[in-house]
């Protein structure tokens, strides 16, 4: 089948397919996703040793199962009676693992759409929505703390890291982070606002947050560099469709590390935290453990292109091969997987700060062991090869110029050992910094500043 007629057949599942598409899919440029896989199959007449030919012969052709058998996949308007009946399947396939990949092929259709939403409220509308949408309740007032931060000095060198803000009721009662979201959960969920304690903030200019912090203030982040974005490249580089950056815990940075990554690379970003939002019907701020490991195996087993994305949790005690590849399934080849390893002392400092967290219900020493499990855990079952990076990460006080060089040095190694590999970046990626630069003064200009001045590959601007 000619290129032009199978990209025609898979139009129909995605109106961006083009013979170009389609020629990269067959190359193993890029992984042809998952929800193409059962019309790829049909066109194509597929079928294995354990095809039935009554069952081709009922579906004109093409064994679904084979898709079934690989992937847990249904073809569309399956009659799964007849599957059922024809083939026995259900004595061959893990149906638990069944359902799991049918909700991520769900998933991984509203991906898309999921960042195109993420990224619509970009750093100077998402404060102006979100204060609208607090005037508009008549119920809350709002105090908004620009973050401004980074390794130098000067004004322009500064990145608008983030915004803090602090939410109180305007009848002066005591309110909680979750009737808040409950209120106001949407306009949080657009500008991919977290719960946060990080000072100073407006409400506490001055004085250090204690374990009695203020009942009648709920406080949140709203992220800028770490922030989900889209891709700013219309290809992949060659032979790097994705990079993931992991941890068990987020006190690695290991958002920003993978925001610079994301800028240099003109990559999009996202996190399994801001997927894992709406895996439920009712989105929550706080996605369990479970959750973002779910969504982290999706991305493991089909990551897409062109994006990077980060992921801090514990590892799963049902999957032996967590964090670094799905449950039952082989992982995406060709996906850079970076490991940052947390010292104890990290881990004693994460603990610390959390137990001012409203709803920690931990103890530091609980904390701190469950972490340090699960950090080597995970280092026991890493592949040792080159698309595996391990990266140390030492204790450092939270937004000092220390923690900012450390969290500088992490993006520079890994985007060194790239280079180590043989990355040839895509020809126009040059052209892609410059626009980001100019579009983007205050989150990306500085951040490629920061990289070119330490040495950074692959880093263009002038």
């Amino acid at each position: 089948m000619s290129n032009g007629a199978m990209a025609a057949i898979l139009r129909d599942g995605d109106p961006n397919v083009d013979e170009k598409k389609v020629s990269d899919y067959r190359r193993g440029k890029i992984l042809l996703p998952i929800y193409l896989a059962q019309r790829a199959a049909r066109a194509l007449g597929m079928r294995d040793d354990d095809s039935s030919d009554e069952l081709v012969r009922h579906f004109d052709g093409y064994d679904p199962l084979v898709m079934i058998r690989l992937y847990g996949l249904w073809p569309a308007n399956a009659d799964h009676e007849v599957l059922g009946r024809l083939s026995n399947w259900t004595g061959r396939v893990d149906t638990t693992l069944v359902q799991r990949l049918l909700t991520l092929e769900r998933l991984e259709t509203e991906i898309g759409e999921r960042e195109k939403e993420l990224a619509a409220a970009d750093h100077d509308r998402g404060v102006v929505s979100l204060t609208r949408a607090v005037t508009e309740s008549q119920t809350y007032g709002i105090a908004i703390w620009p973050v401004l931060a980074g390794p130098m000095t000067a004004q322009a060198n500064r990145i608008h890291v983030s915004d803090r803000v602090d939410i109180r009721r305007l009848d002066g009662l005591a309110v909680t982070d979750s009737e808040v979201w409950n209120a106001l959960g949407p306009a949080l969920r657009r500008v991919h606002a977290l719960p946060s304690i990080t000072m100073p903030r407006w409400s506490h200019p001055t004085a250090a947050l204690t374990s009695t912090s203020d009942p009648h203030i709920s406080m949140w982040n709203l992220r800028h560099l770490d922030a989900p974005r889209l891709p700013r490249i219309p290809h992949p580089h060659l032979g790097l469709p994705a990079v993931v950056v992991s941890s068990t815990v987020a006190n690695t940075w290991l958002g920003y590390v993978a925001g610079m990554l994301a800028f240099v690379l003109g990559y999009g970003l996202t996190s399994t935290t801001d997927l894992a939002r709406g895996l439920n019907p009712s989105p929550t701020f706080n996605p369990s453990t479970d959750e973002r490991n779910l969504m982290h195996d999706g991305l493991l087993r089909s990551p897409g292109e062109r994006r990077v994305w980060f992921h801090a949790a514990k590892v799963d005690p049902d999957n032996p091969a967590n964090p670094w590849a799905p449950r039952d399934a082989p992982c995406a080849p060709q996906l850079l997987h970076v490991r940052l390893v947390e010292d104890n002392d990290l881990l004693h400092s994460t603990a610390q700060s959390r137990v001012l967290q409203p709803g920690w219900t931990h103890s530091d020493t609980d904390a701190v062991e469950a972490w340090r499990r699960s950090r080597d855990t995970a280092l026991d079952r890493m592949p040792s090869d080159e698309w595996h990076l391990p990266l140390r990460v030492p204790d450092a006080a939270w937004g000092s110029l220390e923690k900012w060089e450390i969290t500088i040095d992490l993006a520079v190694r890994i985007l060194s050992h790239l280079e180590s590999q043989g990355l040839h970046p895509w020809e126009g990626l040059a052209a892609v910094q410059a626009s980001l630069v100019s579009a983007d003064p205050v989150v990306a200009a500085p951040a490629l500043r920061w990289l070119r001045d330490r040495g950074a590959p692959f880093v263009f601007i002038p």
